[in-house]
């Protein structure tokens, strides 16, 4: 058998890819970096409920579980879980709580604020990285985070509640981690 037909063609952009990882993986380790590839998958979910598009995002961790993040109509992370099936579950309660939203004549309101305070958390970063802050800018800043939270303390148990499938993750702040990071 002639050799062109033994060898291995790939196609498209599969091998500058390769090449650009590879220059970036080099990179990074003279940057001191400590990099593990993962050969995994990804996974995009579409949904279009009550006219809003939801979008969903997983992936598998090097400990083999799900990591889940909503895309839209806002970005939050969903949390890790052991299974597919409990990816499908979370989601499946998601899309029910986005359909109570959607109803909601604040809707677009809350999207809105969720935007403002996402860009709030950059500016912070920005604020954090670009200057020499000095403490009593922290302590207002600390002030009017702790301020914010009293506010949803507030609005918790004054409100009626309107979704009892799943129980809040992330309404008391004392028992509750953020999600939005995996643990080494």
């Amino acid at each position: 058998m002639p050799e062109r037909h033994s060898r291995r063609v790939e196609r498209g952009p599969r091998p500058y890819l390769k090449a650009e990882l590879s220059t970036q993986e080099m990179r990074l380790k003279q940057m001191g970096a400590k990099i593990e590839v993962i050969n995994s998958f990804l996974c995009y979910i579409r949904f279009e409920v009550e006219g809003i598009k939801v979008k969903y995002v997983y992936n598998l961790n090097r400990k083999g579980q799900f990591f889940l993040e909503r895309v839209t109509p806002y970005p939050q992370p969903a949390g890790t879980f052991d299974s597919e099936k409990c990816v499908v579950e979370s989601i499946r309660n998601d899309i029910a709580q986005i359909k109570q939203l959607a109803r909601s004549s604040h809707f677009k309101e809350l999207i809105d604020m969720n935007s403002d305070l996402r860009f709030l958390a950059r500016r912070l970063d920005s604020i954090c990285l670009y200057y020499d802050v000095k403490p009593e800018d922290i302590a207002t800043i600390k002030g009017s985070l702790e301020h914010l939270h009293g506010v949803f303390d507030a609005i918790r148990d004054h409100s009626e509640r309107v979704y009892f499938d799943t129980e809040p993750f992330c309404l008391d702040r004392e028992r509750e981690a953020p999600l939005d990071r995996e643990d080494d």
